[in-house]
């Protein structure tokens, strides 16, 4: 099967059925499904609609404008929050098309009123031309609405109804979960029931040289078998500037923050030397200089672990007791014997 991230083989091991469907969530569903397969039903002529309109706009784009907009734009900034524009030039122009044309503070404007999931996605000039690509063929499409006199259509009105329940509805939702915390007594048990896994990465103190072929980080590698200096040869040959300076010292990092050389630390110990090791195109040395080995977290130490690690439980329980308040409340009773029979009818038909 092809997914995002690449090719995954999948082994269905055993398909459980839920008999206690009642008809309302099964039509959720069904309904669901039908917008998944119209979606992929419809994407190819979308794409190429969109595609003839951006032909009609035909915006081109100012490399020096889209670096302005990416220096300023920062993703990872709070969602809500303005952007800063100030000391940009109004003058300076992101794109220019045969019917719109926006500045820099026009364009940061408009990113700034993203879902943060698209503004995460912003990371280069490429995203950024696809971004603004999207939001012209947006307010293109809205003005041809428009001017259609779309909002006197019975349909486009109830999908509009529909539309604005839903997102009531996932607003809510989202506020009880996001609000969801995890009771002391359930974070304090996980505790102690996991204290043996529940302990600090190992911590390795390092020396490095990094070189871009293997001839020379086979030379290097002998040499210091000879007794050469490994501080001598990181200061003549390392590429990596900021620890060639200190003599290939990297300082203390975790396996994790070491990245593609940490499955050569597994089972090293202090003094050895390891590689060279081909990585991302390039040849490692690394000397060990010192290890700390893991240690027991303390609770508060360990919380932010647990908190993450429950989380989806934590918030599955707000929802539960969220639907358990709203049942209670409207004094809804279910037969379940009634259920039962409209099941099992339905399954042997």
């Amino acid at each position: 099967m092809l997914t995002k991230t690449g090719y995954s083989i999948i082994q269905v091991i055993e398909r459980n059925y839920y008999p206690f469907l009642i008809e309302e969530e099964f039509q959720a569903q069904r309904e669901k499904l039908r917008q998944i397969i119209m979606t992929h039903l419809k994407r190819p002529s979308v794409r190429a609609y969109t595609d003839s309109i951006l032909r009609v706009l035909h915006p081109r784009y100012d490399r020096r404008g889209l670096r302005q907009v990416l220096t300023q734009f920062d993703a990872s900034a709070s969602p809500g929050l303005e952007y800063p524009t100030r000391g940009l030039a109004d003058t300076v122009v992101v794109f220019e098309g045969s019917e719109y044309s926006w500045s820099v503070e026009e364009v940061l404007d408009r990113l700034g009123r993203l879902a943060p999931r698209h503004q995460r996605r912003l990371g280069s000039e490429e995203d950024l031309e696809r971004m603004i690509s999207g939001l012209l063929v947006q307010d293109h499409m809205l003005a041809q609405a428009r001017a259609g006199t779309i909002a006197e259509d019975e349909e486009f009105r109830r999908e509009s109804r529909r539309a604005k329940k839903s997102y009531a509805v996932a607003q809510v939702l989202n506020h009880i979960i996001s609000n969801a915390k995890l009771e002391e007594s359930e974070l304090r048990k996980y505790y102690q029931d996991h204290q043996a896994e529940l302990v600090s990465e190992p911590r390795f103190e390092v020396l490095e040289i990094v070189v871009a072929d293997s001839d020379t980080a086979a030379m290097i590698h002998q040499q210091l078998l000879s007794g050469e200096q490994f501080a001598v040869l990181a200061r003549r040959h390392s590429l990596r500037k900021e620890t060639a300076e200190r003599g290939g010292y990297l300082g203390w990092s975790t396996p994790r923050q070491l990245g593609g050389i940490r499955a050569a630390l597994a089972g090293a110990n202090v003094g050895d030397l390891l590689g060279p090791l081909h990585l991302n195109g390039l040849e490692i040395i690394v000397k060990v200089l010192d290890i700390a080995p893991s240690v027991p977290l303390t609770l508060g130490e360990a919380r932010p672990f647990i908190d993450q690690h429950l989380a989806t439980q934590t918030r599955r329980k707000a929802y539960d007791r969220f639907r358990e308040t709203l049942h209670t409340d409207a004094d809804v009773r279910v037969d379940s014997t009634r259920i039962r029979e409209f099941i099992f009818t339905e399954v042997s038909l």
